[in-house]
């Protein structure tokens, strides 16, 4: 179980350096450029569908929050996925969920 306070600081350290991307569509169109994403559990199933596939394919780590951790996390209303660009925060989130494979939940 990943200590939560760690994972909202390092998200807030993202949103802060301006190293992050809001949203299924951006995260999809800069993918190469994600270092690890982070979805929640009620994002819409196709988004969630072509996001795995992307990140599979770029292989870039998925993590899956519970509800409304993302949207607390960047005080952004509804924002269900966010992409993290920085390296060092991206390993400090896969850290932290000890993501053995692509996808963590």
């Amino acid at each position: 179980m990943p200590n939560i306070e760690k994972v909202k600081t390092y998200v807030g350290f993202a949103v802060r350096s301006n190293k992050i991307f809001y949203g299924a569509d951006a995260v999809l169109a800069k993918i190469r450029k994600v270092k690890v994403v982070l979805c929640q559990k009620e994002i819409n199933r196709t988004s969630f569908s072509n996001l795995e596939k992307a990140c599979l394919k770029e292989k870039v780590p998925m993590i899956i929050t519970q509800e409304g951790e993302i949207s607390q996390w960047t005080h952004k209303e509804r924002c269900l996925c966010i992409g993290i660009t920085e390296p060092n925060l991206a390993s400090a989130l896969i850290n932290q969920y000890n993501i053995g494979g692509n996808r963590i939940e």
